[in-house]
């Protein structure tokens, strides 16, 4: 029941992340949501009183920052530039499956084939939902690419954020991972924002995109 509501929350990061590049430059949208996610988190660790993690975890916590944070939603806010969210999510599709191949390549996990037959049938039947619902139309081949990649540094940066879930619970992960990244997305926001003053025009709808991203895709949702 986690899983099945982090893939619910998840689900929702396409549909936002297309209507708030309407208002915001792509690189803001990813960004910012980090920004949001930080501000959320940090209160948290330290009501908590979380210990900083220890030095064998910095690694994967940065190759997590590197796909959750800077990857997965520039890669993908550029490619909705140009195409449709129902479009991305064919090629979206395929991450569940891109993750567990990872997963087995990074851990040497030992699956069984009636794993990869139930994995690469619900992936079938996703995809063949997707294109029977127009998902096929709208992209472009670079568009398409942009996605694959986001799709590659997402799967990755789910394993290696779940390999440090061994010390540590899964919400102290996600939440360090945001924390650490402050001091590159604070300013970086503040710079793209200057950077791009009079070029986009957000409304409410914008707003409440971005805050949802931030909220649930960027925080929330790696709780589940």
């Amino acid at each position: 029941m986690w899983a099945l509501l982090g893939v619910v929350m998840f689900s929702f990061s396409l549909p936002l992340t297309k209507v708030a590049v309407r208002g915001f430059d792509p690189f803001l949208t990813a960004t910012g949501r980090a920004v949001i996610a930080g501000v959320l988190a940090a209160p948290l660790l330290a009501v908590r009183r979380v210990a900083l993690p220890p030095r064998r975890d910095l690694m994967p916590l940065l190759v997590t920052m590197l796909g959750a944070v800077f990857g997965w939603p520039i890669l993908l806010a550029l490619a909705l530039e140009r195409t449709t969210s129902a479009h991305a999510a064919v090629i979206a599709a395929f991450m569940p499956l891109t993750t567990a191949l990872i997963a087995v390549l990074r851990t040497h996990e030992r699956v069984s084939w009636q794993f990869w037959a139930a994995a690469c049938a619900g992936t079938a039947a996703v995809v063949a939902f997707a294109l029977s619902r127009g998902g096929a139309g709208g992209g472009d081949l670079f568009a398409d690419l942009l996605v694959a990649c986001a799709v590659v540094a997402s799967s990755w940066c789910y394993v290696e954020g779940a390999s440090v879930t061994r010390s540590m619970p899964g919400w102290q992960v996600i939440s360090w991972v945001v924390v650490l990244a402050l001091p590159l997305t604070v300013p970086a926001s503040i710079a793209i924002s200057w950077w791009t003053r009079g070029s986009y025009h957000p409304g409410g709808h914008e707003w409440a995109s971005l805050a949802a991203l931030g909220v649930s895709s960027m925080y929330v949702g790696f709780f589940a």
